[in-house]
């Protein structure tokens, strides 16, 4: 089942957006209309209307938003449910404070949409770990950043 819920983040989605566990699929489009998916790891709420993101500035997605700005954000989480964000994103930072290739993108949300699936359960959305303790360093640093964002942009 398909729920449009509007244009704020629900209490429960922003507390999962907060808790820095999350992992998204950015939906950007290029110049001749293709999709394109960029995982995003680096997510932290602004405020019940605008999500923060860090990504690398050589990506295909971050690209895509250079010229068309209308992006969705896909999050799988339990019980049951898929977040789709759909906003318009523009760059807050370029560069984070943190490295040079990497810039802090802010996306307002336009309307969120919640999908059930229907044959199966998500138990407990994506799991994942750093890849060695130099990730595990950038990407707390990163988050810190967002975190800062929040009031600063």
């Amino acid at each position: 089942m398909i729920k449009n819920i509007g244009v704020e983040i629900q209490q429960d989605v922003y507390d999962f957006l907060k808790s820095g566990k999350t992992i998204g699929l950015l939906t950007t489009y290029s110049d001749k209309g293709a999709p394109h998916l960029t995982p995003v790891s680096t997510i932290y709420p602004k405020n019940s209307e605008s999500i923060l993101i860090a990504m690398l500035s050589d990506t295909t997605g971050y690209k895509n938003m250079g010229w068309q700005k209308k992006v969705m954000l896909s999050i799988l989480e339990s019980p049951n449910m898929c977040v789709h964000i759909i906003g318009r994103s523009g760059v807050v930072r370029a560069p984070s404070r943190i490295h040079p290739s990497i810039h802090i993108a802010q996306i307002d949300v336009i309307d969120i949409i919640v999908e059930d699936t229907m044959l199966v359960a998500i138990e407990s959305g994506i799991k994942w770990k750093h890849v060695s303790d130099e990730t595990k360093v950038l990407y707390d640093s990163l988050m810190a950043e967002l975190r800062e964002c929040v009031d600063s942009v």
